[in-house]
């Protein structure tokens, strides 16, 4: 196991928390490079990678560590020679010393099909969900050329019988991996909390020399469980259990501070750089270990016990997998069925589904929730999902429901230009370097009596159009 060198304190990298943090509170940069992968919507060359963000975030003053999301090492298929060339591309652009992923799967078979899930789901914890892991985790390796590690995820369903303990199953998949560790505490407090193995459980079984690097976050309680949300600052209780980790991980090479961006905003800068503090004197204090505290005790969640032999690890992701984006599992696993835990996971892909279409498309959300209402805009979304399986990128999401409403009978005026509008600006966002769009009203009036939830307005008739580019929009008349 090549163990990389000590590298300090960081942030998981957005151009949000950049212009919100003075970023030379940080030594690390941690980049998940599918951010600047852009879907092109061409099947012959479906994706490009943004080389000119990479050259910018080349050229900060900081160690940049890869942190893919879209390459679990849980997926029970091997992944395409195409993501792993791509993966392979954005650590060598950004000088990366080591690329770490998650131990999650987010595909599973479907409609003859490999789909997507729309989510990290955590895999069934057994000797062939290690071989499993073990062997993405070569793969990437090998497509890399350099040293991976794995984050310890998180797992909202209940202790199942005849599965491996968390500790247990992270130190079977970094041995026969020969692999190192990124061990996210807020992942594993969560575990803690939501009914499965203690914080401290874990730790005492993994091979501390293996954890190269520690993620802390913020999470909240969502439907009776708590969530790795991502959501704001660090409560006491995890920096408490992070001082007496870090001391024992004698190979620990980065901590890191992982926050998502629709939980800052300009008022939280000061707290923002408070916690980057915090993290440097945990990093300077990690030579000092303490005892781990022990969590509050969480409400016992029943287990449900089967009958040998347990269920196969496939069986468990094409099960898991279909319940999380709202379909009947071809040949499903009784026990993941009746956990509470799936439905929360529908729940989290729909959220996260209906969050990238708000995201990408303003205008037309705006448009149909002034013109149908909102019960009706949420309908019609939730009658997507159902017949539309999740797309991995979020433009790809967009395109798929921009078709999807096209084929409805929806009879709002101007709703054709906003489509065409929004589709015109994804495809700029995603590297296309212009789009015209044609309008038969004053377009400027229309967007803007769009964003006011005004679906009829008194607009002046006539031939403009619009083109988009990376530099905005430009408004004219057709010739």
């Amino acid at each position: 196991m090549n163990s990389p060198r000590e590298l300090g304190v960081g942030v998981v990298y957005t151009p949000k928390l950049a212009r919100l943090l003075d970023l030379s509170l940080v030594d690390v940069l941690e980049i998940e490079p599918q951010m600047f992968w852009r879907s092109t919507g061409d099947a012959d060359d479906p994706i490009h990678i943004d080389r000119a963000a990479f050259a910018e975030l080349r050229a900060m003053p900081h160690t940049r560590l890869v942190h893919s999301v879209s390459l679990p090492v849980a997926n029970g298929e091997p992944h395409a020679a195409t993501d792993l060339l791509r993966l392979r591309e954005s650590i060598a652009a950004l000088g990366a010393p080591y690329a770490s992923e998650h131990l999650s799967f987010n595909r599973f078979s479907a409609e003859c099909r490999q789909a997507w899930t729309g989510f990290f789901l955590p895999p069934r914890q057994d000797a062939r969900g290690v071989q499993i892991a073990a062997a993405r985790i070569d793969e990437m390796r090998r497509a890399a050329g350099v040293p991976i590690a794995f984050e310890t995820g998180v797992n909202y369903l209940r202790p199942r019988h005849g599965e491996m303990s968390e500790g247990s199953f992270f130190r079977g998949i970094a041995e026969a991996a020969d692999c190192g560790i990124v061990l996210d505490l807020h992942n594993l407090l969560a575990n803690e909390r939501n009914g499965r193995c203690s914080v401290r459980a874990v730790f005492d079984e993994i091979p501390r020399e293996r954890v190269w690097e520690i993620h802390l976050a913020g999470g909240m309680n969502y439907r009776g469980y708590w969530l790795d949300s991502h959501s704001g600052l660090i409560e006491e209780h995890l920096w408490t259990t992070a001082r007496a980790v870090v001391g024992a991980c004698p190979n620990l090479r980065a901590i890191v501070f992982e926050v998502m961006d629709q939980y800052i905003d300009e008022h939280s800068r000061e707290a923002l750089r408070g916690e980057v503090r915090r993290l440097r004197a945990l990093w300077d204090a990690r030579r000092r270990p303490a005892h781990i505290p022990p969590g509050p005790r969480p409400p016992p969640r029943p287990r449900l016990r089967i009958e040998p032999p347990p269920p196969s690890s496939e069986r468990h992701e094409q099960t898991l997998g279909a319940l999380a984006v709202g379909r009947t599992p071809r040949d499903p696993d009784p026990e993941l069925v009746a956990d509470p835990a799936a439905a929360l996971y529908e729940d989290l892909v729909a959220s996260m589904r209906e969050g990238a279409l708000y995201d990408t498309m303003p205008f037309l959300l705006r448009l149909l929730q002034a013109s149908i209402g909102p019960r009706a805009t949420l309908a019609l979304m939730a009658n997507f999902r159902a017949q539309v399986l999740p797309e991995e990128f979020r433009a790809d999401e967009a395109r798929g429901f921009l078709r999807y409403v096209r084929q409805q009978d929806l009879c709002i005026e101007h709703l054709n230009e906003i489509l065409d509008f929004e589709d015109a600006a994804i495809a700029v966002a995603c590297g296309i370097d212009r789009r015209t769009v044609a309008f038969d009203c004053d377009p400027a009036a229309l967007l803007a009596a769009v964003v006011d939830r005004m679906p009829s307005p008194e607009l002046a008739r006539g031939r403009f159009q619009v083109e988009l580019s990376r530099s905005g929009l430009r408004i004219g008349r057709r010739p």
